[in-house]
């Protein structure tokens, strides 16, 4: 018999994952889980850069590879450092594909470990527990991430960081040193991941301010945070640094079409949802797409719901049920939106809070509202342990089995799997020619590339292009031809490829159908190489 019931948790959250995996078992080695030349290939990036930059005993949050010859740093970009790793390793003896798949995939067992880890803790009931990490592990948030958002799919870890904060702000001392451990877990896995957690911490001090007192309240959240800010501080200064030094800053997102609307909510519309064909045709276009899937479970929720009910005498329970109030306001985005369009009365749009709250330093740090939505499944599988909690007492092992069972059947996903583009075929990497020019700035697709031919590029992408590298591009007439597309003059022959011969740059990268390879090929650029969505330009000698 396995010593701890964490192990045999583990092991079922495993099974669960792969009872859901069988279908596609036998394409994840050839495949990516994820869309077709979605984020999925800037996470294969991450692991790429990172193994080059271990190996080369180089900064792994600064890179001269993307955006040269200025350089950019990666703290903003959703570099994953810890699964990038992960995945790094694994490629040593395994396919990248298959290393990518299994840590990407592992996230999900992960989040019900920690799930499990926290509901254990609210309820000292294990076998409810259970139940609860599976809710949150098979969540549409987290299962919607494995389409590409390697970071965010980790952000489960925020499970184990409200585990260890409950603890701590009850006295235990070991506790304030396992939430040091898990910050810094948060930290190496995702940029939302610290935002997601200090967002909680305020919420729940809030709520401790309201039953003693501010001082009080500061006393008990210093002393149980104070390994953290070991992690935390010296991270937060190199995220000034370089923020300052290059002009990358995080943004939430200003297109309403990544934001869910009401009925996302009712509905599983994600494709990441056995129910998604059933549903879309209810909703309106674009709620199938990765950030709007918020589908709270016309079963889960009211199971969930129930749990709270019967614990609303419990204090600490009250205070979760709160938090999940206030991220799910936060979650709807600063507009409220019906078939994608912005609701209006009597003339004026609709504003919901996050409209404000994307202003707060940090805290509003968040790109997309929809993500808030992880704290809010935190505290569902709280009450689904609740519920069960209490429902074990009349009916036994029953009622586990029931729950898992309405948890798995709500909440079933089908992993969506793509090939990844072929390798293109560049030019002669001569000591003029070593670089790649791509100002395709929205395309993940060039990263990928690079991990093929290993040539620093000038442009790129990253989620959060540095402003200083783009305002160099911009300001030359040469290079803003093609990264200002339509609005800067056209160069004349000579002095475009005598400004890319200076570059070292001997490839141009642009989308398939771009109008601007008829020019290049007017000023005898050749076709190297394509496919579905890059066509490679090659300089003329």
């Amino acid at each position: 018999m396995l010593p701890d019931l964490r192990w045999r948790a583990a092991l079922g959250y495993l099974a669960i994952t792969a009872l859901f995996l069988a279908p596609v078992a036998g394409r994840l080695g050839d495949e990516l889980v994820g869309h077709a030349g979605g984020d999925n290939l800037g996470s294969l990036w991450n692991a790429w850069w990172i193994s080059r930059s271990l190996l080369h005993l180089e900064n792994p949050w600064w890179t001269d590879l993307l955006f040269a010859p200025e350089g950019t740093p990666l703290v903003w970009h959703s570099l994953a450092i810890l699964p990038s790793t992960a995945i790094a390793v694994l490629s040593a003896w395994l396919p990248a594909l298959v290393a990518y798949n299994l840590v990407l995939l592992a996230a999900l067992p992960i989040a019900g470990l920690g799930a499990f880890t926290l509901c254990r803790h609210l309820t000292g009931d294990g076998a409810a527990s259970f139940a609860g990490g599976c809710a949150f592990m098979l969540c549409p948030f987290l299962v919607s991430k494995t389409l590409g958002h390697v970071d965010l799919a980790y952000a489960g870890l925020l499970a184990f960081f409200l585990a260890a904060l409950l603890q701590a702000l009850e006295g235990e001392g070991r506790a304030r040193w396992r939430l040091g451990a898990t910050s810094f877990l948060l930290l190496g896995v995702s940029p939302n991941a610290p935002v997601f957690a200090a967002n909680l911490v305020l919420v729940l001090f809030c709520l401790e301010v309201r039953r003693s007192s501010v001082a009080a309240a500061l006393r008990r959240f210093a002393r149980a945070l104070a390994p953290s800010a070991f992690v935390v501080l010296p991270y937060a200064l190199l995220l000034a640094g370089y923020s300052l030094a290059y002009g990358v800053a995080p943004r939430s997102h200003q297109d309403l079409a990544y934001n869910p609307e009401p009925v996302s909510y009712l509905l599983p519309f994600s494709e990441t949802s056995v129910y998604s064909d059933l549903a879309r045709p209810i909703g309106s276009p674009g709620l199938a797409g990765v950030e709007p899937a918020a589908y709270l479970g016309l079963l889960v929720l009211p199971l969930a719901v129930a749990g709270f009910v019967l614990r609303r005498r419990d204090p600490v329970a009250r205070a979760l049920a709160v938090s999940a109030l206030v991220f799910l306001a936060l979650s709807l985005g600063p507009k409220l939106l019906w078939r994608r369009e912005v609701v209006e009365v009597g003339g004026a749009s609709v504003y919901l809070p996050f409209a404000l709250w994307r202003h707060a330093p940090v805290l509003g740090w968040v790109g997309q509202a929809g993500r808030y939505l992880v704290v809010v499944y935190l505290v569902l599988s709280a009450g689904v342990a609740y519920a069960v909690g209490r429902a074990r007492a009349r009916w036994g092992a029953g009622a586990v089995v029931v729950a898992v069972a309405i948890v798995c059947a709500d909440y079933a996903f089908q992993p969506v799997l793509a090939p990844p583009p072929p390798a293109l075929r560049l030019s002669e990497a001569a000591p003029d020619r070593r670089r790649v020019l791509d100002p395709r700035l929205g395309s993940s697709d060039t990263m990928y590339q690079q991990t093929h031919h290993g040539r620093p590029i000038v442009g790129g992408y990253l989620s959060r292009p540095p402003r200083r590298a783009l305002d160099a591009y911009r300001a030359d007439p040469v290079l803003a031809w093609f990264f200002e597309p339509g609005s800067a003059a056209l160069p004349e022959r000579a002095a475009l490829l005598e400004r890319l011969r200076a570059l070292a740059v001997g490839d141009v990268l642009l989308g398939r159908g771009d109008p601007r390879g008829a020019q290049l090929a007017a000023y005898g650029f050749e076709t190297a190489s394509e496919d579905d969505y890059t066509t490679v330009w090659s300089r003329p000698d």
